[in-house]
């Protein structure tokens, strides 16, 4: 009766013995007859209940296991998949972060070259075409980094008289086509121009001359200028990090994510510097984007800017990416 599962196993026991021997063989007899029969028959009727109640019981608790096992089964199958897409991920890094070359084969490179004689703009190239053709502007070290020069007197876009050697995305994007969007340099300022204050990272905006994120290096100084709405006219200015001198390696980071919540950030020497969450209004979700970095001078040139002054960098490490964030269920 107990593995049957029968309620009160013992007495369930005694009481079957007792109406299927004792009673059985007082109706073969023919003692109490009728009482008996009708004792019998409920006895078997409630025998045929209990019997039809652990059946269902057990049905259920049946199904119950095989969801649970189903359940199992498809949570071993989406954590497997989403480890090994981390993983992916994380190979991925790994690589890049101890790959010794610096990757700008895709990006586009505006120099401070004019793109003709009779044509002062700004030229630009790819990466690969600017490293073969440009090696006074921009050339490959012996140990895969990339140095970057920008004389102050030299060609400039058309909406300005500063010079740049600045690398940027050739795709724009919008905040929400990722979870994450990030721009990290390591770089060694080599020296920078006159004025002493260059740009060294943007989040530009398409079709406008006012990026959502601009970072400075002004006077051994990271600052930012940002511009919390599309609108605004005056960005707004901010110290990052301090004391970081010429010739020091540093990082500089800009990540924003799809909420438009970005962050930048700069270490030195062991010291690191934040700006805090920047909270970008709805007025940026429908923009598109593309990140900037370099050098970019901001002091105007003219005809008496001599020759020599310019701004030099070297990017020892760079990556872009823009990718979904990861959740676990």
């Amino acid at each position: 009766m107990t593995s049957l599962g029968a309620p009160a196993p013992m007495l369930a026991a005694a009481i079957a013995v007792i109406m299927e021997l004792l009673v059985g063989i007082l109706l073969i007899l023919g003692f109490y007859t009728r009482p008996l029969a009708l004792l019998f028959a409920l006895f078997v009727l409630g025998t045929a209940l209990i019997g039809i109640r652990l059946g269902v019981v057990a049905l259920v608790e049946f199904w119950v296991e095989q969801m649970v096992v189903l359940r199992f089964v498809q949570i071993v199958f989406v954590v497997h998949y989403r480890l090994r897409a981390r993983m992916r991920y994380r190979i991925y890094i790994i690589k890049e972060v101890f790959s010794m070359i610096v990757n700008i084969d895709n990006l586009i490179i505006t120099t401070p070259v004019a793109k003709s004689s009779s044509n002062p703009v700004a030229l630009e190239l790819t990466g690969v075409q600017a490293l073969a053709s440009l090696p006074q502007v921009i050339s490959r070290l012996a140990d895969g980094a990339v140095r970057m020069n920008a004389p102050t007197k030299g060609a400039a876009s058309k909406s300005t008289h500063r010079t740049r050697c600045e690398w940027k995305e050739a795709v724009y994007w919008t905040l929400a086509s990722a979870g994450r969007h990030v721009n990290h340099q390591r770089m060694v300022l080599e020296r920078v121009n006159s004025a002493q204050k260059v740009v060294i990272a943007q989040m530009h905006v398409k079709d406008d001359d006012s990026p959502a994120i601009k970072v400075f290096w002004n006077k051994g100084k990271i600052t930012l200028g940002f511009r919390q709405d599309f609108n605004q006219v005056t960005p707004t200015s901010s110290t990052v990090l301090a004391d970081v001198p010429l010739g020091m390696p540093f990082d500089i980071t800009i990540e924003v994510t799809a909420t438009g919540a970005a962050t930048v950030s700069a270490a030195c020497t062991g010291r690191t510097g934040s700006s805090g969450m920047l909270k970008m209004a709805a007025s940026w979700s429908e923009r598109t984007f593309n990140f900037h970095g370099g050098v970019y001078n901001q002091v105007d040139f003219s005809d008496s800017t001599p020759p020599t002054d310019a701004s030099t960098c070297v990017i020892s490490q760079l990556d872009l990416f823009h990718r979904q964030v990861d959740t676990f269920i």
